[in-house]
């Protein structure tokens, strides 16, 4: 199937197709646009432009000569080929249609580049804040935890010697939940 993408998709079905159905020609160029580099884009933009450019020569350089009013220059066929049918009705459309897909592309892709990088820097800013967030938030934790663990490793089950009833200390010097009284934990470091 990949193979298949790869044909409909390629410079000159998609030239051929956007001169009969040009409909068509944009929706092939779009499947063409999705995979591909960056590189290959923009010579894709440059090579249309320039196609619709060199198919509106002939009558951009008898406008010019009309303009400048040089009658007494002759370039082989240049009447004929502007004054065809064929070139007056379609090919005309056909350069003018490739020249305004080329910089409607182009100004879209510098359009969505800058989104992305807009959007790119800020979502990274954005990780950049939870993950300072989450290091602080561990580092708080891994506090809490270590002071727990120092506890842990001092607590002692102590019996009361007043009320004979058992306790857990913490500290060397505590107090009997029973009787109230204070009870010492030799077993203090």
């Amino acid at each position: 199937m990949n193979w298949f993408i790869k044909i409909i998709s390629s410079i000159p079905v998609i030239l051929v197709t956007l001169f009969f159905i040009p409909i068509l020609g944009i929706c092939l160029l779009l499947i063409r646009f999705l995979d591909g580099d960056v590189k290959k884009k923009r010579r894709i933009v440059l090579l249309f432009f320039v196609l619709g450019i060199i198919i509106l020569i002939p009558m951009i350089l008898d406008k010019v000569l009309q303009f400048l009013k040089l009658k007494n220059v002759n370039i082989p066929f240049l009447k004929e080929i502007v004054e065809a049918k064929i070139y007056k009705l379609e090919f005309i459309k056909y350069g003018k249609l490739l020249i305004i897909i080329s910089v409607v592309i182009l100004i879209v892709s510098l359009t969505l580049k800058y989104l992305f990088d807009k959007l790119g820097i800020g979502i990274s800013k954005y990780i950049k804040m939870q993950e300072a967030f989450e290091n602080e938030y561990k580092k708080e934790n891994d506090l809490k935890m270590r002071i727990k663990q120092e506890k842990a490793k001092r607590t002692c089950f102590i019996k009361c010697p007043y009320c004979g009833g058992d306790n857990v200390i913490t500290e060397q010097i505590g107090i009997c939940q029973y009787c109230r009284r204070k009870i010492i934990n030799k077993n203090y470091k």
